[in-house]
């Protein structure tokens, strides 16, 4: 489900390309028997999100990995990406964080949609952006909410992890209500 970012190059990578390229190419097969399903590839997730904050730092960064992004997309087949940056700003388990990575995501997202769009003004193909994100305010207030709505086509609430190792009392990990 995840594709990762090189660390020499901040550029989208397949994990374990021999085996991901399989699994690519039986997605592939799953679409022709269904035109309305769309394939995207995640980026990053808890254990992949190492190298954003990086990819993100500079506007040449950003670029380069949004390039990246676009030419994997066409490469693959495949309908658009879909960031998860586990965290921007407080970072996760080994994650390389900054202050500035609430600005910098969203920049990065605009630098990925504005190669999405031209790319699809020459294909003629519509292509998605999205993003997983948490919902505490302790994520929202690290992300620029408002001007990622306005760039990306759908956002995907992770809403898991309301009580782990780091709760105070234990209670389910994933809850249909809040306590």
């Amino acid at each position: 489900a995840f594709a990762q970012i090189d660390p020499d190059t901040l550029t989208i990578a397949l994990e374990n390309p021999a085996h991901d390229q399989k699994n690519l190419a039986a997605l592939r097969k799953l679409r022709q028997q269904n035109q309305h399903l769309k394939l995207l590839i995640s980026v990053g997730g808890w254990s992949d999100s190492q190298y954003f904050s990086d990819a993100a730092a500079t506007a040449a960064r950003r670029e380069s990995f949004a390039a990246s992004c676009v030419d994997f997309v066409v490469e693959q087949g495949l309908d658009g990406v879909d960031l998860d940056w586990e965290y921007p700003v407080s970072g996760g388990a080994g994650v390389i964080h900054r202050p500035q990575d609430r600005e910098n995501f969203t920049l990065l997202l605009k630098a990925i949609r504005q190669k999405l769009d031209r790319q699809a003004q020459k294909d003629g193909r519509d292509y998605r952006l999205t993003v997983a994100g948490a919902t505490g305010s302790w994520y929202l207030n690290n992300i620029q909410p408002q001007a990622v709505a306005e760039v990306v086509d759908h956002i995907f609430l992770m809403t898991y992890d309301f009580a782990g190792p780091w709760s105070s009392r234990s209670g389910f990990n994933a809850p249909l209500y809040g306590t």
